[in-house]
């Protein structure tokens, strides 16, 4: 709650757990793509770590794995020293309407 008082911080984290429950969606969905909206909110999320310059930049890759599943990659540039790469697999609670 402090944090940003104290250490000059941020709310940390990201929006995905709006999706948890949300069916995952083609582009041509109204409510646009899941894997989209999944993608900015990683990228919503890191963004801060850019602009404190505690990374210099990052990617991101979405792709769905299966019919409840949905891949992303998160790569981290440090500057000169090596990137950190992190792989996440999100199953999806596919709930009845």
């Amino acid at each position: 709650m402090d944090a940003e008082l104290i250490w000059n911080g941020w709310p940390i984290g990201s929006k995905l757990w709006l999706l948890r429950r949300a069916k995952i969606n083609s582009a041509s969905a109204q409510q646009g793509s899941t894997l989209t909206m999944v993608e900015n909110y990683i990228r919503d999320a890191m963004q801060p770590f850019v602009n404190r310059k505690i990374c210099s930049n990052f990617d991101v890759w979405v792709t769905r794995g299966d019919k409840q599943r949905i891949d992303a990659l998160l790569r981290i540039y440090r500057g000169p020293q090596r990137e950190i790469e992190l792989r996440y697999a999100v199953l999806w609670d596919v709930m009845g309407s």
